[in-house]
């Protein structure tokens, strides 16, 4: 295979002119120029990162959504969404402390109501794409004490728990994430532009 000139249908294929906003700070401002295009081979299945299952959803969950933690360069750990998160002692709750100011893109904040919302959806194997959910299988119960933090039951330790909670948080109050997805991440969706 050699390298060449992207397919003008795939280029074309942005998904949505996808427009640059604050991380997680609030509503996005107004577009400052021309829309982003963004190669993808193929048209995304869904724009419902909770049902993502191929690269080119996968690629625009992650630019709508942000997650509680991420993976840095060095594979370690990162806070995003959560600021801080601890172990109990018997490493079967895990308690994120959410950061003070993020919203989602309609201006509304993001509430440790959202993490539980989250757990629900993506550990509903009808409501998820099942390797998704298949990382939540330990998981007893999601609370949230207040809207800052968000405390996860497992029922017993679970090592790659915090691999789970990397990935794009689900706001509560969007009741249809596909048609119009609405994220807390660095890119607000505009419009999709198919095919």
């Amino acid at each position: 295979m050699t390298r060449g000139t992207p397919r003008p249908l795939a280029v074309a294929a942005l998904v949505a002119a996808l427009v640059l906003a604050a991380a997680c700070g609030g509503p996005a401002p107004a577009p400052a120029g021309p829309p982003v295009r963004w190669y993808l081979p193929t048209d995304p299945r869904t724009l419902d990162s909770a049902r993502a299952t191929e690269t080119s959803s996968f690629v625009i969950a992650g630019m709508l959504g942000d997650p509680l933690l991420d993976v840095d360069a060095r594979l370690e750990f990162v806070p995003r969404v959560a600021e801080s998160w601890d172990w109990s002692d018997d490493h079967r709750v895990l308690t994120f402390h959410l950061r003070d100011g993020v919203r989602w893109h309609d201006g509304r904040p993001v509430t440790a109501a959202d993490v539980v919302h989250t757990w629900k959806v993506l550990s509903d194997p009808a409501r998820s794409s099942p390797d998704r959910s298949a990382a939540f299988n330990l998981v007893e119960s999601v609370e949230a004490p207040d809207p800052r933090t968000a405390r996860v039951v497992y029922s017993r330790p679970f090592a790659p728990a915090l691999v789970a909670w990397a990935q794009p948080l689900l706001p509560a109050h969007v009741a249809d994430r596909a048609a119009h997805p609405v994220g807390c991440g660095p890119w607000t969706f505009e419009r999709w532009d198919r095919g």
